[in-house]
């Protein structure tokens, strides 16, 4: 809840943030929003972050005493409490009726952080906790002070290849140890990380150094079949071909940790400055290059730390990739904020998952819905394996109420939360950590904080109203400043600053977004506009439904007709008479899909989405060939 003097957020069911003022305008703000808490229904006591409120007027103090005789002086924490503030209590004599915490100026307070270079950012980890477990990998733990050494040792063996301040360095490999030294030292030397999905062939990385001026390459462990070749480093250094003059190998085997190598080059960097060069999918085209700064990214990761009330007693099974925006921001950089430790699993496969997650006892476990649902399908699959993990963001797909009844109770002590973002921006909003299932199911949340979003009808460029459909756009402080190169002209900025996501959602009364699909996927059959989420959640429904990824593909009478790809739970045989019953009471004639296609189980990126192009294009395949 917000207006020009306050601001009222509640990421958690007993916890607000005040920031502003509270005075005879804003007191009626707080009044509404303690009327709606029911001391029965959180864990008491409320929380009330204060760190930001400047000022309590005579009206506000009433509503501090309303609500200590609602919720008792032992069901109230007023936390980092200003002294501007404390001494307005003390004068009125009302101090004493609260349990208190003072604000104490830069004493591990993130927003001193928030405004920290990552090589900063680094220096502040190493000199706050050194010797605090940060991550965990092949049952080896490591601390801060190691990965300051081990990404110093890099540093040293990038300075000699020539990287310099705002030197553009591609980072291309899978989550590990030498991943993370790596995407420190580049950070070290002030130069700009470029990531890179380890699934790509030499043509596309070579594709890529001309797109983002690449002129150093870090290769780890990669999934592409050209990186096994002996000739891979030949063929992405081709000076024909490629931009890139030189090559590290960051692989498992390359053992950094025990090598003494320091550098003494320090390029000049701002927390501002962009530090980060993040590729677009380029599905449909020439892939863009988003430009991020530390500010952004640790703003990003912060409302992690804040959404999740994540602290340095949480572990974090960590499967999203870290060269994706979600993995780099929700995982790697959210951790290292709150002093959570990061545990690596050697593999997604579900035994491994499982083992690490029991072993480690970790707390949190970002995923697609598809990596979850295998995971309790899996032989071995028990509640108790995965009894000790307690908050998840689902996000890249939608799922299905059946699905997520399912999934909590599976996972009897997580939150699962939703959450909507790109990596232009992310998040942009979110759902909150106590949120109901119709909130989760339905939406990806409100909008955070920092962040603005508006629905722009896409025909008339005006706002559309509560409830209506249109395009995403988007503005926030964890917002890119733009893409690298791409002309004026298609930086997908308006004159007000609002980004255009090319995303279809609306806004409810109370906020949240209901987020409706891409643009570009919209399917268009005879002119009625059908949206493949809203097919596949109907299909999901289904209880023999695994996985379903709903498309559109051309058809020579209809322009385009449904399509879609499924995959049956063990122990069931599709019936394709029986789904399109099962669907004419859910969807209109016209969205049911005209075509259905068995898969044992749907391609997959690196982050565990569908590959949506790969699947579309086998399908239209399998379309034409029995034509």
């Amino acid at each position: 809840m917000k207006n020009s003097k306050l601001n009222i957020e509640r990421p958690s069911a007993n916890k607000l943030i005040l920031s502003g003022k509270i005075d005879a305008t804003t007191a009626p703000m707080l009044h509404e929003v303690l009327k709606d808490i029911e001391p029965e229904k959180i864990n008491l006591p409320l929380v009330w972050d204060m760190r930001k409120l400047s000022y309590v007027s005579s009206n506000g103090l009433r509503e501090f005493l309303l609500a200590v005789k609602k919720f008792g002086k032992d069901g109230l924490l007023l936390e980092n409490v200003r002294p501007e503030v404390i001494e307005i209590l003390e004068a009125t004599g009302f101090l004493g009726f609260f349990n208190y915490t003072p604000f104490v100026e830069n004493e591990n307070q993130n927003d001193d952080i928030l405004n920290m270079s990552l090589r900063d950012f680094l220096k502040h980890k190493v000199n706050e906790s050194g010797s605090k477990i940060a991550l965990k990998s092949h049952g080896v733990s490591y601390t801060w002070q190691d990965i300051d050494k081990g990404s110093s040792a890099v540093a040293s063996e990038l300075y000699a290849l020539g990287v310099r301040n705002k030197t553009h360095v591609a980072i291309c490999g899978l989550n590990s140890l030498n991943w993370i030294l790596t995407f420190y030292a580049v950070q070290k030397l002030g130069a700009i990380a470029v990531m890179l999905n380890p699934q790509l062939t030499v043509n596309e990385i070579t594709n890529c150094s001309k797109i983002g001026d690449i002129t150093h390459f870090c290769y780890g462990n990669m999934n592409s079949e050209d990186s096994k070749k002996e000739d891979f480093t030949a063929k992405i250094t081709d000076p024909d071909k490629s931009c890139i003059k030189t090559t590290l190998n960051i692989r498992d085997s390359a053992d950094f940790m025990n090598r003494n190598q320091k550098y003494d080059y320090e390029g000049h960097v701002m927390p501002d400055d962009v530090c980060l060069m993040i590729f677009t999918s380029g599905s449909t085209g020439t892939p863009k290059v988003v430009l991020l700064s530390a500010y952004n990214l640790l703003n990003s990761a912060n409302h992690c730390v804040d959404n999740l009330q994540m602290n340095d007693s949480d572990k974090m099974c960590a499967i999203l990739p870290f060269f994706h925006i979600f993995g780099l921001t929700a995982a790697l950089l959210a951790s290292a904020i709150s002093g959570a430790s990061i545990i690596l699993p050697q593999n997604v496969k579900p035994d491994e998952l499982l083992s690490v997650i029991d072993n480690e006892r970790c707390t949190i476990l970002h995923s697609v819905p598809t990596v979850l649902l295998r995971l309790v399908n899996a032989q071995g699959f028990s509640s108790e394996l995965v009894s000790s993990l307690r908050a998840s963001y689902l996000s890249g797909a939608p799922v299905s109420s059946s699905q997520l009844a399912m999934l909590m109770e599976k996972f009897p002590n997580n939150h699962f939360m939703r959450r909507y973002g790109l990596s232009e921006m992310t998040p942009a909003t979110a759902t909150n950590y106590n949120d109901s299932m119709e909130h989760i199911l339905n939406t990806v949340g409100k909008t955070v904080e920092g962040a603005e979003i508006m629905i722009e009808d896409i025909k008339t460029g005006k706002k559309c109203p509560e409830g209506v459909t249109g395009e995403v756009i988007l503005k926030g402080v964890n917002m890119m400043c733009g893409y690298y190169k791409l002309p004026v002209e298609k930086q997908p900025f308006d004159n007000e600053g609002f980004l255009h996501t090319g995303d279809l959602g609306f806004l409810d009364k109370d906020g949240y977004l209901h987020f409706a699909g891409r643009a570009k996927e919209l399917i268009i059959r005879g002119g009625e506009n059908i949206m493949p989420d809203e097919v596949a959640s109907a299909i999901s429904a289904h209880e023999s439904i695994a996985e379903v990824k709903v498309m559109g593909v051309p058809d020579e009478v209809y322009g385009e007709i449904v399509a879609a790809a499924v995959v049956m739970k063990n122990g069931y045989v599709f019936d394709e008479n029986a789904m399109r019953d099962f669907l004419m009471t859910r969807l209109a004639k016209f969205k049911i899909p005209s075509r259905f296609f068995l898969y044992d189980k749907l391609p997959t990126l690196p982050n565990n989405k569908i590959d949506a192009v790969s699947l579309k294009k086998e399908v239209i395949s399998k379309i034409n060939s029995r034509s």
